[in-house]
């Protein structure tokens, strides 16, 4: 079985701690989220929301419930689709890094936060909130991991918008100042754990590095970025 220890136990709200801000709405519910986020929209404007979290905290499941309950145009970014590099490139990187045994190769390579190309992220959001229209024929693969798909997302040609962005590590400075709202997903980390297991379909040692990486990268992440998100959404509780 997974165990889980320390940082892993606790919500990253709570890691976050005194950093969060201190008007940060707390919702429950994809209704209640939506209530907050219309009220932002001005006329007919493109309203981008940052939906982050740790990996498993339950962001793509409630970004389609967000989608649904909007009760206009509103699309899902799926910030997975910009990678920096192949699954094989990124594997063979972090298995030479090891073998050199040099840590900050390993921890650049390893650290799933550089594994976003977020100047296309960026590229992304710009393109739609000026022509409503993104396509990009580099796109990671789903199904082979390599950068040979063609992703596209389109908003409505006029009338309000929101352009849901799914994505772990969206609070930093570079990636957080394109953004309208940014929602926390704030999950307890035991959940994650066992989702992170299910995930793994029963493979405990694939699960466990998946722990190991949040606990290493993410929680730190969150630590130190959680403080810029505008609204948290408590999952699972």
């Amino acid at each position: 079985m997974l165990s889980v220890i320390g940082p892993s136990v606790r919500s990253v709200a709570a890691l976050a701690g005194g950093k969060m801000q201190a008007n940060t709405a707390a919702v429950r519910s994809a209704e209640e989220l939506v209530r907050h986020l219309e009220a932002k929209v001005c006329g007919t404007e493109v309203l981008v929301v940052g939906v982050c979290g740790v990996a498993g905290a339950g962001k793509t499941t409630l970004c389609h419930q967000l989608v649904e309950a909007c009760s206009f145009d509103a699309v899902r970014l799926d910030c997975d689709r910009f990678s920096s590099l192949s699954h094989a490139e990124r594997q063979a990187r972090i298995r030479e890094a090891k073998a050199e045994g040099n840590r900050d190769r390993i921890e650049l390579t390893e650290n799933p936060r550089n594994w976003y190309s977020f100047t296309d992220i960026i590229a992304a959001i710009r393109d739609l909130r000026s022509c409503r229209v993104h396509t990009s024929h580099r796109a990671w693969n789903k199904k082979t991991g390599e950068l040979d798909d063609t992703y596209q997302v389109t908003l409505a040609e006029a009338g309000p918008s929101m352009l849901f962005c799914d994505c772990i590590y969206l609070l930093h400075p570079a990636i957080r100042t394109e953004l309208d709202v940014a929602v926390l997903v704030d999950t307890p980390g035991s959940l994650v754990a066992e989702r992170g297991l299910l995930r793994s379909k029963g493979n405990s040692a694939l699960a466990a590095y998946g722990e190991t990486l949040r606990r290493k990268y993410s929680v730190p992440y969150f630590k130190t970025f959680g403080g810029h998100a505008d609204l948290i959404y408590r999952a699972g509780s």
